[in-house]
């Protein structure tokens, strides 16, 4: 198991407090929680979402995503609201999250989110996860917070506890 650490390796330079808020890469279907931490809803076409573990393209998130029902609606996210993605290289028809497109590697890696293009592309934020172990995601111990832990208990779509 990974200790925790408190670990903020970016700060400031986007124009939304935007963050990866937690991520399963072991768990038989790998996905990615965004969080917005930001005082006000946040638009977020143009987030670009990417990781150097493997070659990828990124995942450059969309002007609409589809809604519990499959009806497509605005990609905002609500103050303190979670978004989820599917990290997989294909779309299952029957979920109606986001697919990045690329896959997350169970041995660690590098998670990066970037502001749309017209805010200069700047950091978002940085996660750097350990190795993950089957059933355990990488969280943050406070939504929004500093602090990063292997949690048991996976909280997707909900407060990190």
């Amino acid at each position: 198991m990974s200790a925790c650490v408190d670990e903020t390796l970016i700060t400031n330079f986007c124009p939304a407090d935007i963050v990866i808020n937690e991520i399963a890469a072991a768990s038989g279907h790998d996905w990615i929680e965004l969080f917005n931490a930001d005082d006000e809803a946040v638009d977020l076409d143009g987030f670009y979402l990417w990781s150097t573990d493997k070659t990828n393209d990124g995942f450059t998130l969309p002007a609409l995503r589809p809604d519990d029902n499959g009806s497509e609606v605005a990609n905002v996210l609500e103050k303190g609201g979670f978004l989820l993605l599917i990290a997989d290289t294909y779309e299952d028809e029957d979920e109606p999250e986001l697919v990045t497109g690329f896959d997350l590697n169970r041995d660690g890696g590098h998670l990066e989110l970037d502001a749309p293009p017209h805010f200069g592309s700047a950091a978002c934020d940085v996660v750097i996860f350990p190795d993950q172990h089957d059933n355990y995601t990488w969280a943050r111990t406070e939504d929004g917070g500093d602090a990063w832990c292997d949690a048991a208990a996976p909280t997707k779509g909900v407060p990190n506890k």
